[in-house]
């Protein structure tokens, strides 16, 4: 547990480990000023840092002609020990500014029975770079400084005062020596460097292992393997090695790179002269084949045999014509691929066109002059349907368009389709001349579109194109009636708006003189503050020479306050580090009940409004096939009335026809009395069933009404218990907070008494360390 304690403040935060950094400085700052401080300077003012790694003695030194260096001269001993004294002194005051103080602001525990809670576990952790016993002293104490106050407000806690302090002094008698306990150091292994995969393209493919010795064992001088080349006719064995060897080394079908392609051929072309010098040896029957001339090439793209007349071959491998033809062909398509290349050297382009056909020859000059230019000066036409290359001599630069083998326009400026007589709105060139002419009020000519500038006399203006025009408008002279009044208002203008053109540019101006004068003052305050700073060190080295004749009457003293001083310096840095971690861990820890303890409401909320969504559901089921059950019945009892009436009526008809025979008016004279009565029994009939509607409705209400309520006590039930759960969390969180607090304040409390301890005795006694 302690050696994983060492390990985690090392993923502390950036500003964690700076504002960590900043308070040591500051502890080593306040110490080493104090040796030999200027009398009549503040202590808060005088900065020195501690040089690493010094002898007692030198360290001593050093210290005292820094601090020297900022006050008078030092000429006595008495002098010397004065300033001593103002190191006891100041050694006593920094004991005002610690971690909690900084880190730790006021807590209100009023209210919160802390001392009913456990302290966390990771209070007891954490005892590397400390002196023995402390963490287990610190909390001893709290719980019987605790128990005290409690036993005088109850009248019964010394008791239990005395039993708390003797088990605190078992412990720190019984605490394991510095030897004794191992130190668990965290070890982080190495990476393995990554070998590289010489396995062939087909082995991997196929998830089968090579073994090269087994191939060709006569060849590696390795036994006991059957070798491939003792069996069989010659013929045979030689034609199953190269299909063998052809099928090993056979490049993927999603392509091969230059390097891998490069190191295949070698492979393939070292096992070949491996298997022929095993034929040799062996005295079979391919002697005479193998030593013969080399008649044949192996195409590197389809690993055809070809004859070597046939072949065409490039600066590194051969390719049969059907292949060379194929790559050259892939390399016109695709610009990605050009210049057709073979392990990543250029095929020479007079090699290509030798051995190409001629439409494909045709196809590679265009594309190689068009791909030879860079991609920025390509012009393509603005047709989508067209989009051809525009060659450079059929583009006119001066008037900003070309043209394609189509014969459709393209402007080179925005690329798109020409804009005939009409200038480029992308012209940037022509947009600041019009900017100037709108500034200056030029006016265009309606003839050549030349800018014309009034200089004086009236508006009526000749171009140099021998064009009349009004200055005004701008339309042929004599179709207008524009006067002198309007032609001297764009005069007036034109003249305004050239002087605040010159204004902005004097203040652009006044503005650049400002800043080079900032500047040149700039330098000439650094070159002060560098001869200021020259004189400073002169001066500084010159009273080190002088504090130096009385370092030895002192050196003693200091050096063994200085290495109490240092050693404690690392005793409360490890203290102040243990404490911001164990800061970390509890607020994690709040962090993570209180996230475990959201994630429970909100779990327990979600169940309880799915079972309520489901029982309201389940209810409007119910009701729905209640409302169902009685309309169908109620259509079945209409239907029967219905049909009942229907029976009746017919009947009572026939019988008052056979009565009254063909009297038409005495039958329906007898028919209007039974039609009333019916009419009468089906509005009762019809007042009854909206009666039963109203009432079967205000029960389906009230059960609704009734579920409700109880949805909302079970609700109500549930924020009250999820409030309960909130409060206990935040008592317990505020008492966890408030141990942690007094724990922090009695460590340090216990470090400064001790480090004060050896400060006045005045002895070299070291205390032992668990390291």
């Amino acid at each position: 547990m302690e050696a994983s304690v060492r390990t985690v403040p090392e993923v502390r935060t950036d500003q964690d480990v700076a504002k960590s950094i900043d308070r040591q400085e500051v502890r080593r700052t306040d110490l080493h000023l104090l040796v030999l401080p200027a009398p009549d300077q503040p202590k808060q003012n005088q900065t020195r840092h501690e040089p690493p790694a010094m002898p007692s003695a030198t360290r001593t030194l050093s210290y005292a002609s820094q601090a020297d260096s900022r006050g008078d001269d030092l000429s006595s001993i008495d002098s010397l020990m004065a300033n001593l004294r103002s190191l006891h002194d100041a050694w006593r005051a920094k004991h005002e500014t610690c971690w909690s103080k900084e880190n730790l602001g006021e807590l209100d525990a009023d209210g919160i029975d802390w001392l009913s809670c456990e302290p966390p576990d990771f209070l007891d952790t954490g005892q590397d770079g400390l002196p023995i016993g402390l963490i287990s002293r610190s909390i001893a104490n709290v719980k019987a400084r605790a128990d005290a106050e409690d036993g005088l407000k109850g009248g019964n806690g010394m008791s239990r005062v005395v039993s708390n302090v003797s088990e605190a002094g078992e412990k720190s008698e019984e605490a394991p020596s510095p030897s004794s306990t191992p130190y668990l150091a965290a070890v982080v292994p190495l990476q393995q460097p990554v070998e590289p995969d010489i396995t062939p393209m087909n082995s991997i493919n196929s998830g089968e292992t090579v073994d090269f010795d087994a191939i060709c064992p006569s060849a590696t001088g390795k036994s006991g393997f059957a070798s491939p080349l003792g069996s069989g006719s010659g013929g045979g064995v030689g034609h199953k090695q190269s299909a063998f060897l052809r099928r090993l080394f056979k490049a993927p079908s999603t392509g091969e790179g230059s390097a891998s392609g490069g190191v295949r051929e070698g492979i393939f072309r070292k096992l070949q002269s491996r298997l022929v010098t095993a034929n040799v040896a062996k005295g079979s029957s391919q002697d005479t084949e193998l030593s013969n001339p080399v008649s044949e090439v192996e195409c590197v793209s389809c690993l055809d045999d070809v004859p070597v007349e046939s072949a065409v071959r490039v600066i590194c491998h051969s390719y049969c014509k059907e292949c060379f033809v194929l790559l050259i062909s892939a390399a016109v398509q695709n610009e990605a691929q050009w210049p057709p290349k073979c392990c990543l050297n250029q095929i020479p382009f007079r090699l290509i066109i030798r051995h190409i056909p001629s439409e494909l020859r045709k196809t590679f000059q265009q594309r190689s002059q068009e791909w030879t230019l860079p991609v920025s000066e390509r012009v393509y036409c603005s047709q989508p349907a067209c989009a051809l290359w525009i060659r450079p001599k059929n583009i006119d630069s001066h008037k900003h368009h070309g043209f394609c083998e189509n014969g459709h326009w393209t402007c080179t400026m925005c690329r798109g389709p020409s804009h005939g007589h009409t200038d480029c709105p992308r012209d940037t060139n022509q947009n600041l001349t019009e900017r100037l002419a709108a500034e200056e009020g030029w006016k265009r000519c309606l003839n050549c579109g030349a800018f014309v500038e009034h200089e004086a006399a009236c508006q009526h203006m000749t171009c140099r194109c021998g064009f009349e025009f009004c200055y005004v408008c701008g339309l042929g002279w004599g179709t207008c009636e524009c006067s002198m009044t309007q032609l001297m208002a764009i005069k007036d203008a034109a003249q305004d708006r050239r002087a605040q053109r010159r204004l902005r540019e004097e203040s652009d101006a006044d503005d650049l003189r400002a800043v080079l004068a900032q500047i040149a003052e700039f330098e000439r305050e650094e070159a002060l503050q560098a001869e200021a700073a020259r004189l400073e060190e002169e001066n500084r080295l010159d009273e080190e020479r002088r504090v130096r004749e009385f370092e030895d009457q002192i050196c003693q003293e200091v050096s063994r306050r200085l290495q109490v001083a240092s050693r404690f310096e690392d005793f409360i840095s490890s203290l102040n580090e243990l404490h911001q971690l164990q800061q970390v861990m509890l607020r994690s820890q709040r962090d993570e009940e209180t996230k475990h303890l959201l994630a429970e409401a909100a779990s327990a909320e979600a169940d309880l409004a799915r079972r309520h969504a489901a029982q309201r559901q389940d209810l409007h089921a119910q009701h729905s096939q209640e409302l169902a059950l009685r309309r169908s019945n109620f259509d079945k009892e209409y239907s029967i009335r219905v049909a009942m009436e229907d029976k009746l009526e017919r009947d009572f008809l026939s019988e008052l026809q056979e009565y009254w025979g063909g009297a038409q008016d005495e039958i329906e004279r007898g028919m209007l009395p039974l039609m009333a009565k019916m009419d009468r029994g089906h509005r009762r009939w019809q007042r009854w069933k909206d009666e039963q509607a109203v009432a079967h409705e205000g029960r389906l209400r009230a059960e609704t009404s009734a579920m409700e309520v109880t949805m909302s006590s079970e609700t109500e039930s549930a924020q009250r218990v999820r409030r309960e759960k909130e409060t206990e969390l935040q008592r317990r969180l505020a008492a966890q907070e408030k141990w942690f607090h007094e724990v922090v304040v009695e460590r340090e409390r216990l470090l400064y008494q001790q480090e004060e301890e050896e400060m006045e005795l005045g002895a070299d006694v070291l205390v032992g360390v668990a390291l």
